[in-house]
């Protein structure tokens, strides 16, 4: 059964919500959060932080400010569009018993079952409040959000990073795979998430392995031996999540032993090496790589054979 006590614009009227959102010709931006209760996984919440109506029909919405949430970004697409309009796509349909549409609860098969929508001024909401974050930005594209539906002092934003990423914030360990903002008041009295990221994740390397140069892969060389050749060196690489290393940079050799072969991904075919060898390194003839620089030329010693 779907919950249909909060039509706060059906009661109200789009006329009157326009007039919340302005004083004469003067803006009065509104902040609006959605509610929006699920059959199996609770209750999904989306917050806008400077929502904006025209002041005249047909009520178009002209801004929605910063998203906040874990129920996913929906409306920012309908900037522009009569708000009434909008109003009956995204919640409105329960009026005739069709499903409320929230695309990106629909995309992971949640079924909307109930919905509240509810909206106070933003100086109001700035006084009592952490501003929201904004989830919606490509620094947070790829991260789990679970966020409290309070924004006041105390609350807390646990995210959770790629597998690839580690936390910037606050975690358990160093290599945690969530981390925690909360909103705390600083020394005037303001609200504000802390502790302050530049980027909810950042790349680290596991344990053993080295960042390299575009910080983008890590590396590690194993001295082990193995009996089955290339084939054993990608098992034993595939063990750890890894796989084979091409060589991207001189710089990347430092730590290899130079009396000892080092399997890597690159491969001869066809008289080349694929994928290519930095321009540093010559491989031809095989099997002695060498650095070309003539005044300190150094053996490295072929990677496939």
């Amino acid at each position: 059964m779907i919950n249909r006590q909060a039509f706060l614009f059906d009661k109200i009227g789009l006329k009157h919500v326009a007039a919340l959102n302005w004083d004469g010709a003067v803006w009065r931006p509104l902040v609006i959060q959605i509610l929006l209760g699920t059959e199996e996984s609770g209750t999904f919440h989306a917050t806008y932080s400077e929502q904006r109506v025209a002041p005249s029909s047909p009520w178009s919405l002209e801004n929605l400010g910063a998203y906040h949430g874990n129920a996913g970004e929906a409306l920012s697409g309908s900037i522009g569009k009569p708000f009434g309009q909008l109003w009956w796509n995204h919640i409105k349909a329960s009026v005739s018993e069709k499903p409320i549409v929230w695309k990106p609860l629909e995309a992971t098969g949640k079924r909307i079952v109930s919905f509240v929508v509810r909206v106070r001024p933003l100086d109001y909401d700035r006084a009592v409040s952490c501003p929201p974050i904004v989830t919606s930005e490509q620094e947070w594209s790829s991260v789990e959000i679970k966020a409290d539906l309070d924004r006041g002092s105390g609350s807390r934003l646990t995210y959770y990073c790629p597998d690839s990423e580690a936390p910037e914030g606050t975690s358990e360990s160093p290599t945690a795979p969530s981390g925690k903002i909360y909103c705390r008041r600083d020394a005037k009295g303001t609200l504000a998430w802390r502790p302050v990221l530049d980027h909810p994740c950042v790349f680290r390397c596991p344990e053993n392995y080295t960042e390299t140069d575009e910080g983008k892969s890590c590396v590690r060389f194993v001295d082990s031996e193995t009996e089955l050749g290339i084939f054993g060196a990608a098992l034993v690489c595939e063990a750890e999540g890894a796989s084979l290393a091409p060589i991207q940079s001189l710089k990347e050799l430092t730590p290899i032993t130079t009396d000892r072969l080092y399997y890597t991904a690159h491969v001869w075919s066809s008289g080349s090496l694929k994928p290519p060898l930095p321009p540093e390194l010559s491989c031809q003839p095989l099997p002695d790589c060498k650095v070309n620089d003539d005044k300190d030329e150094k053996d490295i010693y072929d990677i496939n054979g």
